[in-house]
């Protein structure tokens, strides 16, 4: 079986196939309706002569000779050839005679006096059969041969016409798939092209959202993994000289939590279905989270004051936001401790704010500057403003939400 390679050409060979069947169909048609029409002319002629002759014919007179000589009149049947003969049909009042050198028709006419005559009509030196039986053919030839090279014509531009917005949106992919957009045309047709050029561009979007996701993925991983990674290798490198103590196997739970905790955040932003947001209420998400760290560490007192309305609602991802509440909430506990922390809300902002101070009974080990990055990043993942502000002994972070 052929196979095509370009839609072009496919299209070519569909339409001019097609259309060629369609012709040939037509030209035959067309010379089976030119036979037609000269079959019944010869009847017509042939029906006439007999009407002609009956109605001139007289009892014990002459029977009236045709008026064309192409046409001759017969009073009984012996008087034609055998084959002739041979051919009537006494149930047809026309019937077609054949032979290798005549073609003609037999027409049996009854007269008024109840006799009947015999009118042999010979077509070969009918005009309608002598000279248009070789100008039609050459006629109907010469406009097959037309049509056929207007169809092929026809079919060229018209596959043309139809392949070549598949062939612009190919260029179009072609061009922009090396850039970070993908303006490809044919988006504003409504016919299949559009919707396959929409098509494109949405996954093209996908695509680059999720290379996009990969990049900061790695990135991350590089960025915040690497100081937990390198605390616990350190403190178990030192572990071989000294053994553990209690602050050692303290910093090593802390930089594991930390270290469980980043993980979690970086495979959050790195999965599609956390950037579908929803309208949230805000107030039982940081309560939540809040609790959380009363069930981690009972023993420690941390005072929490939360004055966020009970109607506020915000747009985001649940589990991000909870993420984002749960990296601050935190960092108010590891700075915090006896000041306590506030959480306040003002219209579409959102404060978290504590006052650093220091104490032995509480895990230590996070910088003042602990998931400052991841939080931003989560914040920018979901549209969000943030600002970290220390002032005064007081550390401060704001967040703008939509």
């Amino acid at each position: 079986m052929i196979k095509f390679k370009s839609l072009k050409l496919q299209l070519f060979c569909a339409f001019g196939g097609l259309s060629l069947i369609i012709c040939i169909f037509f030209i035959r048609l067309s010379f089976l309706f030119a036979d037609i029409i000269q079959e019944n002319s010869a009847e017509a002629i042939l029906f006439t002569e007999g009407l002609y002759v009956a109605s001139n014919y007289r009892p014990n007179s002459p029977i009236p000779a045709p008026r064309f000589d192409y046409i001759s009149l017969h009073s009984d049947l012996s008087q034609l050839p055998l084959k002739i003969q041979l051919q009537y049909d006494q149930n047809q009042k026309i019937s077609r005679i054949t032979e290798q050198s005549f073609d003609g028709l037999l027409l049996s006419q009854p007269l008024p006096d109840n006799t009947r005559v015999f009118l042999l009509l010979n077509r070969t030196p009918l005009e309608a059969g002598s000279h248009m039986s070789t100008v039609m053919p050459l006629f109907l030839f010469s406009v097959s041969i037309g049509v056929i090279v207007l169809t092929l014509l026809s079919s060229w531009y018209l596959a043309t016409l139809i392949s070549r917005p598949v062939q612009s949106l190919t260029n179009s992919v072609i061009e922009h798939r090396t850039t970070q957009t993908c303006e490809i045309q044919g988006k504003e047709r409504e016919d299949e092209i559009g919707h396959l050029a929409d098509a494109f561009s949405e996954t093209f979007a996908q695509l680059q959202s999720a290379l996009k996701r990969e990049q900061d993925f790695t990135r991350d991983v590089s960025h915040e993994l690497r100081t937990p990674i390198t605390l616990i290798k350190n403190t178990l490198e030192l572990s071989k000289e000294t053994p553990l103590d209690k602050e050692g196997l303290l910093i090593l739970e802390q930089a594991s939590n930390e270290l469980k905790q980043t993980v979690e955040v970086l495979l959050a932003l790195a999965r599609e279905k956390n950037l579908e947001f929803e309208t949230l209420t805000i107030l039982p998400i940081v309560e939540k989270t809040v609790l959380a760290i009363y069930r981690i560490y009972p023993h420690i007192g941390f005072q929490v004051n939360i004055a966020i309305p009970a109607n506020m609602k915000v747009s985001g991802n649940h589990y991000l936001i909870s993420l984002l509440c749960q990296n601050l909430v935190n960092n108010g506990f590891y700075h915090g401790y006896q000041g306590g922390m506030k959480i306040s809300a003002e219209g579409n902002k959102l404060t978290f704010e504590n006052e650093l101070t220091e104490a032995d009974d509480r895990p230590y080990y996070q910088g003042l500057g602990h998931g400052q990055y991841l939080v931003k990043r989560i914040a920018t993942v979901m549209g969000w403003d943030l600002s970290i502000d220390q002032l005064d002994g007081t550390y401060r972070v704001t967040v703008i939400t939509r």
